[in-house]
């Protein structure tokens, strides 16, 4: 959710969906953005070609209306939102009280407004990340 700015460290989101997609191969992973495609900026290398040979695996969608929110909310296995910098952090909130798990880091008012309803994680520490994105896919 939200733009490809710096902060919202998407490039950790990448790395972890790429890890996940990776251990577990059958279970044919769906990586949704709603926001911008994956920008050149975000992108090593290793990014660009790993999306390249996977083009059905990434998804982006802009402008969507609320409901189509919820149902992305209702159906997601989590929403991974490994920000630097937050303000309040709006995605992670809408997501916890839809009952979607939610991977995050500790910061701006994400992690006091939310408690036990996420699983806190490094925003430099992508085993962290990794960790938590198959902790909700329920692999270990």
């Amino acid at each position: 959710m939200g733009s490809a700015a710096w902060y919202k460290n998407r490039k950790a989101v990448f790395r972890s969906f790429i890890h996940a997609h990776t251990c577990l191969p059958d279970q044919n992973l769906k990586l949704v953005l709603v926001g911008p495609e994956p920008q050149k900026e975000e992108l090593d290398d290793h990014l660009k070609n790993w999306i390249k040979s996977n083009p059905s695996a990434i998804h982006s969608l802009q402008n969507l209306p609320e409901n189509t929110l919820d149902t992305l909310y209702k159906y997601a296995k989590a929403l991974v939102f490994p920000s630097f910098i937050e303000g309040f952090g709006w995605p992670p909130l809408e997501a916890a009280v839809r009952g979607c798990p939610v991977i995050t880091t500790r910061t701006g008012a994400i992690s006091d407004l939310l408690g036990r309803l996420c699983k806190l994680c490094g925003a430099r520490k992508p085993k962290s990340i990794d960790q938590g994105v198959l902790q909700a896919l329920q692999v270990i």
